[in-house]
């Protein structure tokens, strides 16, 4: 979810980007603990941990709350992008990772890369 992709992108900040920021606003410290302070007002109150980090060298702000609004929330997912020696080559899967309305699951269709176009995948012999 949203979480992990914040983390995924938190760790990529890493010490070798602190040097380019020697000049700016920005402090590198230590959290040596967390305690309740009471309650106060805040920039982002509906996104718990940080609200904006630096990854790659490039501020980020965690954009959950498009998640929480959005009624229908899908991913495509082709393997051959990742593998190119996959057995899945042209296939797409969609998935339907948040319906308001409605079932949530995923679906294989064949992927034209050529034309960015999606069929139905063919159904045995015809």
């Amino acid at each position: 979810g949203t979480s992990a992709a914040a983390g995924a992108a938190a760790a990529r900040a890493t010490a070798r980007a602190a040097p380019a920021t020697g000049g700016s606003d920005l402090v590198w410290d230590d959290i040596v603990a967390i305690e309740p302070a009471g309650t106060h007002p805040v920039f982002d109150l509906t996104v718990p941990g940080p609200a904006s980090w630096l990854a790659d060298g490039v501020v980020m702000h965690n954009s959950g709350a498009i998640e929480q609004d959005a009624d229908l929330v899908m991913f495509i997912y082709r393997d051959e992008y990742y593998d190119p020696h996959s057995e899945k080559h042209g296939i797409a899967e969609i998935i339907v990772g948040k319906q308001r309305n409605g079932p949530t699951g995923s679906l294989e269709l064949q992927f034209h890369n050529a034309h960015v176009r999606f069929n139905d995948l063919a159904k045995g012999p015809h």
